[in-house]
């Protein structure tokens, strides 16, 4: 019995189908070597997928493959992830890591950048400075006071700088300069700077009121870095500074 058709268009089609439906089931019918190795060959071919993984990618192309990431993507965000919980990208950083201290030869080798090799100078030059003062013949007294060098430490006041030099208008400098007498003019000690600091009778007014009561058991860096004392040591080196000028 023949079906009825809509159109002879629609007829067509369906004798056409039907053919196509006689011809597979007479294929499966019959069973072959020679219709299996037909039946294969007409089957897509999958090609085999050529992924590289991190590893096998040379150190080199890895290298230009972030820097045009960095080029293209103008905003990357860095994220804190927690290690060994699973995470792949993490695991896969951690074995990479693991594996390359295992390796004979360093294919890659970073840069010193130039802000280690400035500081390596900075070590050198400052230990070669500590040697020279340990080492060096003059300025004791203030290396008794100063005995390690330091480069935050700096004193610009020109009366605070006699003190701990020793040096500029104390009579003892002056006579080794000028041949002046080294004498205090109070004659009871040479003129030095622990004279005036410390027992010169001229100057007990200046103590009495600006150094601390337990000031002869202070050093004189102790009285520099005083607030009060500093303000007593520049008066005395300031009248000493002028009556040294007057002698000239």
């Amino acid at each position: 019995m023949k079906p009825k058709y809509k159109s002879k268009m629609h007829q067509e089609q369906w004798e056409m189908s039907g053919a196509n439906t006689d011809e597979s089931n007479k294929l499966k019918s019959c069973s072959s070597p020679q219709l299996d190795q037909v039946q294969e060959s007409a089957r897509p071919q999958k090609m085999p997928t050529q992924r590289r993984t991190f590893k096998e990618i040379p150190l080199l192309q890895l290298h230009i493959l972030f820097k045009n990431i960095l080029k293209n993507k103008k905003c990357i965000e860095f994220y804190w992830v927690k290690a060994h919980i699973g995470i792949r990208g993490n695991e896969m950083a951690d074995v990479l890591a693991k594996n390359a201290t295992r390796r004979e030869n360093i294919d890659h080798i970073v840069k010193i950048p130039k802000s280690w090799v400035n500081h390596q100078f900075n070590l050198l030059a400052l230990n070669k400075w500590q040697q020279r003062w340990e080492g060096s013949q003059n300025s004791r007294f203030l290396f008794g006071m100063m005995p390690n060098i330091n480069t935050k430490r700096c004193y610009g006041d020109f009366f605070i700088n006699q003190i701990l030099t020793t040096h500029g208008c104390f009579p003892q400098h002056q006579h080794r300069l000028f041949g002046k007498s080294p004498d205090c003019f109070c004659g009871r000690d040479f003129g030095t700077i622990t004279h005036y600091v410390y027992g010169c009778s001229k100057y007990n007014n200046i103590r009495q009121k600006f150094f601390p009561r337990n000031f002869p058991s202070l050093g004189i860096l102790e009285l520099v870095t005083h607030f009060s004392a500093k303000k007593g040591l520049r008066l005395i080196v300031q009248d000493l500074f002028e009556l040294s000028v007057s002698t000239l």
